[in-house]
C-alpha cells in the first residue's frame, strides 16, 4: 500500500465509528482510530480492501 487518496480517505473517515486516519506515505502504512463498539475490525478492512488496498498486520 502506498497511501490513500483523498476520496478514500474521505471515504474511511465517514465511516460511523472511525475517529481519525493517518497516513505515512513514507512507510505505505495507514493508521485507523475507530471506536470498536460502534464498528468491527472487519468492517474497517473491508472498506480498506473494497478501495484497493491489502491489509496486514491488524
Amino acid at each position: 500500500m502506498c497511501g490513500l487518496q483523498g476520496n478514500d480517505r474521505e471515504h474511511l473517515n465517514d465511516l460511523s465509528g472511525v475517529r481519525r486516519v493517518e497516513v505515512d506515505l513514507v512507510a505505505g502504512r495507514v493508521n485507523v482510530d475507530y471506536d470498536a463498539d460502534v464498528i468491527a475490525l472487519a468492517e474497517v478492512k473491508a472498506a480498506l480492501e473494497g478501495a484497493g488496498y491489502g491489509v496486514k498486520g491488524c
